[in-house]
């Protein structure tokens, strides 16, 4: 099998045309002032980063710092470890920031999926079932499940389901290898977003991923993909309408997404990469308490 072709060859993929066609939605001087923007953001919640990483899976920073960094920035956050979702219910629970329960997962494919619930309590069950008696701390990206059988199991519950970075370096990019290509294409329809925007990614990767959203018309997510406490907010999305953790869920569905945010000041791919590889080279792992689910009371929010 052939690399994807999603369209005619050159129409989305050569620099010139990329840039021409994403310009306009990365950039929102071209949608609305900055002045009316930032008027509107001071007024509540309006942005959310949708991919951080804690020191429960390969990040640096804890939920609390986490938390304080999202409240000093005034947005909310998604915290999206590899396979472990406690850091998710607890910013959650602390009811401070506008968030839902959300995790990554790795196939055996070496492909990840964001997945993000409606409901904290389909979250534990979901990590119960499929991931808890499989994960292995040494590998704590992969499980050793296919990539279709992870994003079916987790369309039964009520979810979104991402694919993030599409086309990041290496064996996370989606064209990497025939056997990814096809389990690709077999997961297409269990997809509801595509991350169209990631800050550790190039340019030309996130015009690629915002082209290949636009084709399959799924919506599009960003997210810092943060791994330290100062990378959190270069990259998220901002709503028309102000957002919580109780319509935070309905606002992604309902695709109420006025434009992708990208903290310019903050881009440094090289050093990012660099960190994530040292954040993954140490610590990769925290110790797992397999009681802590059955010892949490979580808090119920009403919907």
């Amino acid at each position: 099998m052939k690399k994807f072709h999603w369209t005619k060859p050159g129409k989305y993929f050569s620099n010139k045309s990329l840039a021409q066609k994403t310009r306009r939605f990365f950039h929102p001087q071209t949608i609305y002032p900055d002045a009316a923007a930032d008027k509107t953001l001071k007024s509540g919640v309006f942005r959310v980063d949708t991919h951080v990483h804690t020191r429960f899976s390969d990040g640096s920073a804890t939920v609390q710092q986490v938390e304080n960094a999202c409240l000093s920035m005034n947005i909310g956050c998604c915290i999206t470890d590899h396979n472990e979702i406690r850091g998710s219910l607890m910013l959650l629970d602390q009811m401070k920031v506008p968030t839902i329960p959300s995790i990554e997962i790795g196939s055996k494919e070496q492909i990840e999926l964001l997945i993000f619930f409606r409901h904290p309590e389909e979250a534990e069950d979901f990590f119960r079932q499929y991931i808890e008696p499989i994960r292995r701390n040494y590998r704590f990206s992969f499980l050793p499940l296919s990539l279709d059988y992870l994003a079916e199991a987790a369309s039964e519950y009520d979810t979104l389901i991402c694919l993030p970075h599409p086309f990041a370096p290496f064996w996370k990019n989606i064209e990497y290898g025939k056997k990814r290509r096809e389990v690709i294409f077999r997961t297409l329809n269990h997809l509801d977003c595509i991350e169209a925007y990631n800050s550790t990614a190039t340019h030309k990767a996130n015009s690629k991923s915002l082209a290949l959203c636009q084709i399959l018309g799924r919506i599009p997510l960003a997210g810092s993909d943060s791994h330290a406490i100062t990378t959190i907010g270069m990259a998220g999305i901002d709503f028309f309408n102000r957002v919580t953790s109780d319509n935070l869920f309905d606002s992604i569905k309902n695709d109420q997404i006025s434009r992708i945010f990208e903290n310019e000041t903050k881009l440094r791919h090289v050093s990012n990469t660099c960190r994530l590889v040292l954040n993954h080279s140490k610590n990769i792992v925290m110790n797992h308490d397999p009681s802590y689910l059955s010892k949490r009371k979580f808090t119920l929010h009403k919907r």
